[in-house]
């Protein structure tokens, strides 16, 4: 043992010690005088004893802790490490680092190191692993990363050195500067920079809006940089599915200059769509995979249009139409069927053709007989041209339809039962489904939305719907009310053929909006109920129970890839005990990776691929819940060749410097290398390993405090003492 410490662990400490200097003068008073009355042979030892008793209780409560270091001989190891990464290919006078790389990792260096000492070999990029032959494939760096994993791995072992032979380029994890000040030993840092000036043309970005809309043209902002070349009228190519969308020239400077280009692209479908970005490779240009980015971007239609049908202008439909026309994706018509109407060229299509034309079409308390007169057009509206319809129901709702009724887009059934009350004011009540589904998600945090909710203006009229279609989702009830043991819907969506209806039955609406900008506050949650309306019913994406996706579409060569899914119950609730297994087959090649997703929590999964080759994905997914087969889903994704070394092999040039500093070494080139073995002439052959023990918790201090205690109680009974 070299070193014994004595420390305490405990804020009691000082009342501690004030504690038995008060019972030490109470030990001396109470035993000063005895009865009956003894010699100080017997007073002294027994308050000796009192006061020992004491003393261990309180010692113990101020939680003592001995503290041992030990000092151990054992050999040093000192860690070579040699970035395998693809910058390396870049730096200047390759060939010649490219050599002292080669003799590093083969153990031809261990002749610097002091005698007796061991030697461990690694490469690295990403991350790190046993020392083999030298390809420069690694298509990111992490340094931090490694330098922790040293860490970790030589915490039990005497750690001389870590001599790592890097350009000191850094994309990707721990901070490197962070993680060598606690690397557990000084780090040798080799110097294998600066990279050289080759000859380059690459896309460093691209900024674009998140979409775009379909034959309107949208901006690409492109960042362009040359290195090795003097003013190059490039053409620069966007191309989508196989078919180019824009050409342009641009003149580059080069000389490491960076530009900004703003090239407009149509594009002339809606959809997901991928798009390449791609300059000619020039000669003797050696880093080509950054002359070519790929971007996804979400096209929809160039302008949506809505239709706004009702009896008579109200002030539901004016807030409606407020809210609807102030989006720059929609167009709104209205439609007033009143015969007093001071509108009279907005009537409702009077042909299949014209009503087909529109995205949406909002009916707002609309009569019965105007809604039957109309049912067969829409009926085909929805089944056949995919149209969506947005039912706002009231009292004029009510009334005689055709039998057939029953089988239309109609979101009820017409019962005499139905009911229409305005008789109390009620806050609607979300179902499980309504906390999630993308129409009354307000916000986020399902918590939160429902509070939100409940914090609205109140509905101050419904309608009891005595039968819904059968295959209605349910998104908010009436919190009271309720039909055949159910509560009332008030809220809900079906599908119907190729489209998708959602019926509100409880209103007014627009007092949502009107009253909360009464009282001083802002109108969102109105705006965001009607734009969630709007926005759920003309996409045809929707929310799915079962889903599985990559976390990008397109990554790039070097970043990790990482997977997705939640599955759901019918009552969209995370379904417990499922298996989510993925086979992710890359498009043109043989080799498939087969994956068991990892659940993060009941109902959510995820996978983390890794690197992957640059090229096209097709993900092909199978959820298993009691040995049986729930669904299969599909996704897609891609990895494109510009990798994260190409993206920052500029980046200053004193890392290598900073890290060795950090950690308590010193850096090298490799010029000067051979000067190491005077920096590790004194490695130390001992290392100190420190043992704590907390006292407190120990069996023999109790032991110690019992035998006192007896010992006094045994002394004072035989003795007869009060």
């Amino acid at each position: 043992m070299d070193k014994i410490s004595f420390a305490f662990d405990s804020a009691w400490l000082l009342p501690a010690i004030a504690g038995l200097i008060i019972y030490l003068i109470l030990a001396v008073l109470l035993y000063r005088k005895t009865n009956p009355p003894f010699s100080k042979k017997v007073r002294i030892p027994l308050g000796i004893i009192r006061y020992a008793a004491l003393f261990f209780v309180v010692f113990c409560l101020a939680e003592p802790v001995l503290s041992v270091d030990v000092k151990k001989e054992d050999e040093p190891v000192v860690v070579f490490l040699a970035d395998n990464s693809t910058s390396i290919k870049t730096v200047e006078n390759f060939e010649q680092k490219r050599e002292f790389l080669e003799d590093f990792v083969s153990g031809d260096f261990t002749s610097l190191l002091p005698p007796e000492s061991n030697a461990d070999f690694y490469l690295f990029s990403d991350t790190l692993h046993a020392a083999g032959n030298l390809d420069f494939e690694g298509r990111q760096t992490s340094l931090g990363n490694v330098i922790n994993s040293i860490r970790e791995n030589y915490k039990d072992k005497n750690l001389a050195g870590i001599i790592v032979a890097s350009d000191g380029l850094s994309n990707f994890g721990s901070d490197p500067i962070a993680a060598s000040r606690q690397a557990g030993g000084p780090i040798y840092a080799v110097d294998l920079g600066p990279q050289r000036i080759s000859k380059d043309i690459r896309i460093v970005d691209i900024n674009h809006e998140p979409v775009a809309y379909a034959d309107k043209p949208f901006e690409l902002n492109i960042e362009l940089e040359g290195r090795g070349f003097e003013k190059l009228s490039l053409p620069v190519t966007v191309s989508s599915e196989g078919r180019d969308l824009a050409h342009k020239n641009l003149e580059i400077l080069g000389q490491g200059e960076r530009q900004r280009f703003k090239v407009e692209v149509t594009p002339t479908e809606p959809g997901v769509k991928n798009f390449n970005i791609k300059l000619p490779v020039q000669p003797d240009e050696e880093l080509t995979d950054n002359n070519s980015r790929n971007l996804s971007i979400k096209v929809l239609k160039s302008k949506k249009r809505a239709l706004l049908a009702g009896n008579k202008l109200n002030w539901e439909i004016t807030f409606l139409n407020r809210v609807i026309s102030s989006s720059p994706d929609f167009v709104v018509d209205l439609a007033i069927n009143a015969a007093q109407s001071r509108l009279p060229d907005k009537v409702f299509p009077a042909n299949q053709d014209s009503l087909n034309q529109y995205d949406i079409i909002i009916l707002v308390n609309c009569e019965s007989q105007f809604i039957s007169s109309n049912l067969n057009a829409l009926n085909a509206y929805v089944t056949d041209n995919g149209g969506s319809l947005w039912f706002i129901l009231g009292e004029k709702t009510r009334g005689r339809y055709p039998n057939q009724a029953s089988q239309s887009v109609l979101p009820f059934n017409p019962r005499f039962e139905d009911r229409y009350y305005n008789d109390f004011a009620f806050h609607l009540q979300l179902t499980e489904e309504g906390k999630i589904h993308p129409v009354t998600r307000l916000v986020e945090d399902s918590r939160e939305n429902t509070l939100l909710w409940q914090s609205l203006p109140p509905m101050e009229e419904h309608l009891v719907l005595t039968q819904i279609k059968p295959n209605a989702q349910i998104l908010a009830v009436h919190p009271e009310r309720e039909y055949a043991d159910r509560s009332v819907p008030l809220i809900f969506n079906h599908k119907f053929g190729r489209g998708k209806v959602l019926t509100f039955a409880a209103g007014p609406i627009w007092k949502i909006g009107f009253l909360n900008a009464g009282y001083g506050e802002d109108d969102f949650a109105y705006r965001q109920i009607i734009t969630n309306s709007v926005n759920w019913l003309t996409t045809e994406e929707d929310i799915e129970r079962i889903r599985l996706a990559s976390d990008q579409s397109i990554y790039k060569s070097g970043e990790r890839v990482g997977l997705s899914a939640t599955v759901l119950d019918e009552n969209y609730s995370p379904l417990e005990n499922s298996i989510v297994n993925v086979v992710v087959k890359p498009v043109g090649r043989e080799d498939s990776l087969i994956v068991s997703m990892v659940q993060e929590s009941p109902g959510r999964f995820s996978a983390d691929l890794g690197l992957l080759p640059s090229g096209d994905y097709i993900l092909d997914g199978r959820v298993v819940w009691e040995d049986k087969v729930l669904k299969q889903v599909s996704g897609k994704f891609k990895v494109e060749g510009f990798s994260l070394e190409e993206e920052t092999l500029f980046l200053p040039p004193d890392m290598m410097q900073k890290i060795s500093q950090a950690a308590g070494g010193k850096r090298y080139t490799i010029a000067d290398f051979e000067n190491i073995s005077e920096d590790l002439s004194t490695i130390p052959r001992f290392r100190t390993e420190s043992y704590e023990t907390r006292i407190a918790g120990n069996i023999w201090v109790l032991i110690i405090i019992l035998a006192l205690l007896s010992i006094e109680w045994m002394v004072r009974k035989r003795l007869q003492l009060l």
